[in-house]
């Protein structure tokens, strides 16, 4: 063996980290001394790990030091995505610059793609951790959405956009739940810190899991001379963001105004129709004991209109004119509700001359791309509308204004089978009028409302607020101030579709040689449906439905407008709450390095790995899309939630793990180790399971939490003791578990687990004066500690 290398070198954690793939190992123990341990001879490795590690002193040392706090820059910043927007709310990144990015706040953004298995189908976004999405890379439709927006300054001294383009050397620190960034350049005459996050409030999970991101700048002149300071913030109207036909709606931005904030509300909806003095043509109300001229084919419509009083009771009809409706869930040619509900065929209109601009009916049953009123002008379908997995009958209305004169049909169409698997519909009406022409804008991706805002009233001192509805090419910055205009002068801006609206907020000042002012601005959204997601095929059938949940804020807003006006009005405890628990974690003589990387993992529930349903029911994979269930062999490990929102901890024991039909077997104990998706075991997922509820139990305030779930906590326990038929506190047969394996004999690793979970379920037992089973436990938990 050659000569040891002993040159020395100072090498930075940073540099360190830059070498620490396997790919650069022979390049880097070339060139530098090791840093942690060494040197070595073959002589150390006589065993495979060596006794004696030969760790560096000073590498040790530099464990414990308190450092300092690291700060990225340059080509540092590329991969930097922090998520900053509120917990179970989508996912929205802060790049290494200030910019935002990975807008992925409007749906659930899985597909769904076999593996190499053919087995099961693998959720992947566009990238994950071996293949990262990098800012500024393009997007696709699996990565989020493309929005344009960003925030911007204009001194004496020039426009800058506020991120690396505008100032190349920006710099980047995370202490999560808050991204740090600073600006500043030689010979500027302000620089600009800023602080971005979503209200993150420990113990209070409601109010950190709020649809919100603030971007906070605070400028300071560095100058010796008075500077007058515009800063502004503009942004894309994005709802339904992937939807460009202008047939189907438009967008508006409006500008509103409430205590203690401006905002630009953006929204879209369907487009407006110019009314005309001409009557409405009833075109089918369906009242007859026939279909009349319309053709029926199939099972589906056989036997002619439905009258609502003959219904099944598994539909509880609504929202319909009259007795009789259309309705392709037939009960009336006998058989059962699956029989009723997997008939098909097709309903066809008489041929009609369009005469009128908009076509009106209500439409009920299944969000079935196969169950379908459609609209057919000379032979063309061109709009087609679905019910919304309810038995109401719901408006909807067609734009005809550009096929006037034309000829047209109507085809009600079944071609379904399954679950909502039938179309109903009543009072086809030809009108004008006042009315909205579109076709189901509201069933879109990304249907909903944001503001870009200003958390400042409009008279505040030394503040002067102006807005823009609507910027022409935002993306020139030099020219984005000038278009700004006072609040009073500001009128809606209406665009189609298919056309980009982009809308501004902008805030003067002026501040004294060393003086300092923070400008806060907050972008908020309101996107409460998983849109157009199914439950995926085979293995997988057993995933909620997320199309049958709502994002967990919807019942508490209605809109992005009203989330912003709960921002200003809670303002101190929200952001004065996240800053002063940023402050509380880092006022500490533990190392920087150990600070950041023990608190960070936690972000995960900002990201689209964690859902929380309008049902109280949180869903996690373990991964953004990817591995779904709930895993307890994955997330029993983690710590950090059940002590920060135990709240949400307990929602997962009471909605997900022991509760009977999704996750929790009552005839045998087991806990599934991926919920509903599939009944398996895991042994360290069942054992650190019960462990989860013994914390969750002691992060409440009484015993009413255990008090619910003890009947089931007992029998997971009896579970574990069932695999230890010789009752010696060793697990001995096949253990599954997070390594995607089974064991088999005792081992430290998963018996200790074991033992674990009857040291905690003795403790209950305990507490729910259940002495018998607390004697068990114990007995077992005695032999077993002396057999391990």
């Amino acid at each position: 063996m050659s000569k040891p290398h002993t040159a020395t070198t100072n090498l930075t954690r940073r540099e360190l980290l830059r070498f620490g793939s396997l790919a650069a190992a022979g390049s880097f123990a070339a060139r530098f001394q090791p840093a942690m341990a060494g040197p070595f001879t073959g002589a150390d490795f006589t065993k495979l790990v060596p006794e004696d590690k030969k760790l560096s002193a000073a590498w040790l040392r530099s464990l414990t030091g308190r450092g300092e706090a690291e700060w990225l820059s340059g080509g540092d910043l590329k991969y930097i995505g922090m998520p900053v927007g509120g917990i179970g709310c989508g996912q929205l990144y802060l790049g290494g610059d200030g910019k935002l990015w990975l807008w992925d706040i409007f749906k659930c953004n899985y597909r769904r793609e076999p593996d190499h298995r053919n087995q099961i189908a693998a959720f992947t976004l566009g990238g994950h951790y071996a293949h990262p999405v990098a800012q500024g890379e393009p997007y696709t439709k699996w990565n989020g959405a493309d929005v344009a927006q960003g925030f911007l300054l204009r001194t004496k001294a020039g426009t800058r956009t506020l991120d690396r383009q505008g100032f190349p050397g920006a710099s980047f620190r995370g202490e999560y739940p808050v991204g740090k960034v600073r600006y500043a350049e030689d010979g500027y005459p302000v620089e600009v810190k800023l602080e971005a996050f979503s209200p993150f409030v420990p113990l209070n999970a409601k109010d950190s899991a709020l649809p919100a991101t603030v971007m906070s700048y605070t400028v300071t002149n560095t100058s010796d001379a008075p500077v007058d300071v515009d800063l502004g913030g503009w942004m894309q109207n994005a709802t339904c963001p992937y939807t460009t036909d202008p047939a189907l709606g438009q967008r508006k931005n409006r500008l509103t105004t409430a205590d203690g904030r401006v905002s630009m509300l953006s929204t879209v909806g369907p487009r407006t129709v110019e009314a005309q003095d001409r009557e409405d043509i009833v075109f089918a109300d369906f009242e007859g004991t026939n279909w009349g001229g319309w053709n029926a084919e199939g099972e589906a419509f056989e036997g002619g209109p439905f009258p609502v009083g003959s219904r099944s009771p598994e539909q509880k009809i609504e929202g319909h004119a009259g007795d009789k409706i259309v309705n392709s869930y037939n009960t009336r040619l006998g058989g059962d509700n699956v029989a009723a509900d997997s008939r098909t065929g097709t309903l066809t209109s008489p041929e009609f001359t369009v005469e009128r601009n908009v076509i009106r009916m209500v439409v009920g049953g299944g969000d079935r791309k196969d169950a379908y009123v459609a609209v057919d002008v000379e032979g063309k379908e061109v709009a087609r509308v679905t019910g919304h997995n309810s038995s109401t009958l719901r408006p909807a209305s067609v734009d005809m204004t550009a096929h006037q004169g034309k000829k047209a049909r109507i085809r009600i169409v079944d071609e379904a089978e399954g679950g909502w698997a039938h179309i109903t519909a009543d009072q086809i009406v030809f009108g004008d009028g006042n009315q909205t022409a579109g076709v189901g804008i509201e069933t879109k991706h990304g249907y909903g409302s944001t503001t870009l805002s200003l958390l400042h009233g409009a008279d505040e001192k030394g503040l002067t607020v102006s807005a823009a509805s609507s910027l022409a090419d935002p993306a020139s910055p030099g020219g984005v101030f000038d278009q700004a205009r006072p609040l009073a002068e500001q009128e809606p801006a209406v665009k189609p579709l298919n056309e980009l609206l982009v809308g501004g907020l902008f805030a003067a000042f002026q501040l004294a040689p060393g003086e300092s002012r923070t400008v806060d601005f907050v972008i908020t959204w309101y996107f409460p449906d998983y849109n157009e997601i199914d439950a995926a095929p085979g293995n997988l059938s057993r995933t909620p439905n997320f199309k049958s949940f709502r994002r967990h804020y919807a019942p508490r807003f209605q809109s992005a407008g009203e989330v912003v006006d709960y921002v200003a009005k809670h303002r101190e405890g929200l952001l004065e709450g996240t800053r002063g628990w940023n402050r509380t974690w880092y006022d500490s003589t533990l190392p920087y390095w150990l600070l950041d990387r023990s608190f960070v993992s936690i972000d995960c529930i900002a990201s689209q790995t964690f859902h929380w349903f309008d049902t109280g029911r949180p869903y996690a994979w373990e991964g953004v899309d990817c591995c779904p269930g709930t895993c307890t062999h994955v997330w029993h490990y983690a710590q950090a939630l059940g002590r920060v929102f135990p709240e949400l901890e307990r929602a997962f024991r009471e909605e997900v793990d022991f509760k009977p039909g999704v996750a929790f077997n009552p005839s045998t104990g087991m806990i599934s180790d991926r919920g509903d998706f599939h009944q398996h075991e895991a042994t360290d997922g069942q054992a650190g399971t019960i462990l989860r509820a013994y914390r969750e139990h002691q992060m409440s305030s009484d015993d009413a939490f255990l008090r619910r779930l003890w009947p089931n906590i007992r029998k997971a326990v009896e579970f574990l003791i069932a695999k230890d038929p010789e009752r010696n506190g060793l697990l001995e047969g096949r253990q599954p578990h997070t390594l995607d394996a089974a064991w088999h004999g005792p081992m430290g690793w998963l018996s200790g687990m074991y033992l674990a979970a009857l040291a905690a379920g003795e403790a209950m037992a305990i507490e729910m004066d259940d002495k018998e089973f607390a004697t068990k436990c114990r007995s077992i938990l005695e032999q077993g500690s002396k057999n391990l």
